[in-house]
């Protein structure tokens, strides 16, 4: 068996970069850490989304935590400085995780309405830190959540009957204890 070292292949591909790994941590975060995240306020500023708002959904409120894991992907040649977040817990409703990072969790607000309920990270700053104490005048990222009712009936009175809606909140994360 022949075993090709890494200068031959940079002749072909370039370079050696396409079987690194991408670095193990984004904003201090690192790949599979538990992170618990307490919402500070509704962002302010202006949305990257066209979907409306979902008003006072009831789940995001001042002081609310989130518990969650951290999934950063891809290979060298995809990184993107990017952390999927995998939720695991709320404190203001109920919330039916599954084990899959492509399938959103289901939550069940207090008012009985139940949708499919995703959060990410929307960077307002190249390179910000994730982890740690927030200036809430000049935040450097805010958390995005995107919900939509999978039951109308139960959604009536919060008038979710469009396809999702969109909300952005400066919140602190830190590793989860």
């Amino acid at each position: 068996m022949t075993w090709v070292g890494c200068g031959a292949l940079s002749l072909f591909l370039g370079g050696c970069w396409y079987f690194e790994d991408c670095p193990n941590d984004v904003g201090g975060i690192e790949e599979g850490q538990q992170i618990e995240t307490t919402i500070v306020e509704r962002f302010a500023g202006s949305s990257d989304s066209s979907a409306p708002s979902c008003g006072e959904l009831g789940d995001l409120e001042t002081g609310t935590n989130v518990e969650w894991q951290a999934h950063l992907a891809g290979s060298a040649e995809t990184c993107d400085d990017d952390v999927d977040i995998h939720p695991q817990g709320l404190s203001s409703a109920e919330l039916a995780t599954t084990s899959s990072w492509t399938l959103p969790p289901t939550l069940t607000l207090p008012s009985g309405c139940q949708g499919e309920w995703q959060l990410r990270f929307r960077f307002l700053a190249p390179d910000p830190k994730l982890l740690g104490a927030v200036d809430s005048a000049n935040p450097k990222w805010v958390l995005k959540r995107t919900f939509r009712g999978i039951d109308s009936a139960a959604c009536a009175d919060q008038d979710l009957s469009l396809p999702s809606c969109t909300d952005e909140f400066v919140a602190e994360s830190r590793p989860a204890e």
